[in-house]
């Protein structure tokens, strides 16, 4: 169970940064929306392309951040814990921004 939950999320996170690369231009946020810093934010070597290997320190990285108790692997209460964490991060910056 532990294992398909990890693919699961694992996967997820894969599969999220091609959409976000094919939204880049002219996406629901437009080019300088979310999609187009997040564009940004994977491509490290800033050629405006995301390599196999951005793509996949990336996916690293939030599989890292996800996996809260450090043993490799992430439970459906990390996974939830981390989406929630990401909630109230996101409701503090649309405060802020609504407040300017």
């Amino acid at each position: 169970m532990k294992k398909s939950t990890t693919v699961a999320i694992l996967s997820a996170v894969l599969f999220a940064t091609p959409a976000l690369a094919e939204h880049h231009e002219g996406g629901p946020k437009g080019p300088g929306g979310h999609h187009g810093r997040m564009m940004e934010k994977i491509d490290t070597d800033k050629d405006g392309k995301i390599s196999k290997a951005e793509h996949l320190a990336h996916a690293d990285q939030k599989f890292t951040e996800m996996d809260a108790n450090k043993d490799g692997f992430v439970t459906k209460e990390e996974g939830k814990a981390h989406w929630e964490a990401k909630k109230a991060q996101w409701a503090v910056k649309k405060a802020d921004k609504a407040a300017e």
